[in-house]
This record gives C-alpha cells, sequence and structure tokens, in this order.
C-alpha cells in the first residue's frame, strides 16, 4: 500500500505472489520483499492516465440558457448534444 501511495495511483490492484523457498524471512523480511515486488512492478510497468467522465441528460426552460451555460463553463463540461424546442434538452460530459 505504501508504494501505491508514494507513487499517487490510484484505482489499481498489485498482486505479488511468493513461493516458498525455505528461507524464512521474518514478519519485516517479508514486508520489505513485497515492497520491494511492487515497487519493481510499479516502475516497469506502463501507467496510463485515463479521466473519467460522467455523461448528465437534462432538461431546462429556454430563459435559463446563459445561468446552465455558465455553470457548464464553470465546471469545464463539454456539451454533446442540444435540442432547443420548448425547453432546452441538453446532454454534457464532465469529469467525476
Amino acid at each position: 500500500m505504501n508504494m501505491i501511495e508514494k507513487y499517487e495511483l490510484h484505482n489499481i490492484l498489485i498482486v505479488v505472489t511468493r513461493y516458498f523457498g525455505g528461507t524464512l524471512l521474518g514478519v519485516g523480511g517479508l514486508i520489505q520483499a513485497y515492497r520491494e515486488a511492487a515497487k519493481q512492478v510499479i516502475e516497469h510497468a506502463d501507467i496510463i492516465q485515463i479521466e473519467i467522465m460522467k455523461t448528465l441528460k437534462f432538461s431546462y426552460p429556454f430563459d435559463l440558457v446563459p445561468i446552465v451555460m455558465n455553470v457548464i463553463n464553470k465546471y469545464d463540461a463539454k456539451i454533446v448534444q442540444e435540442k432547443y424546442d420548448k425547453n432546452v434538452e441538453c446532454e454534457i460530459r464532465i469529469n467525476s
């Protein structure tokens, strides 16, 4: 867990399997062995960054367009689709 925090990684799973080779490492030795294995995996891995986006669909009265656009811009959301009718139907993507 310390290595994951040290490298500031999220949404990750590291599995270390140790086959007993006849050497008793003790608790401290096991911790060090697992830490070193995790460190090597992280340092040799291809780490990718992915933005997690949420898609929201909503409608609102036409007279609220300036307010809604202000909020969309404030949170750097991307408009995917808009339909102007009696009400405005909008679909946006925003970082979660």
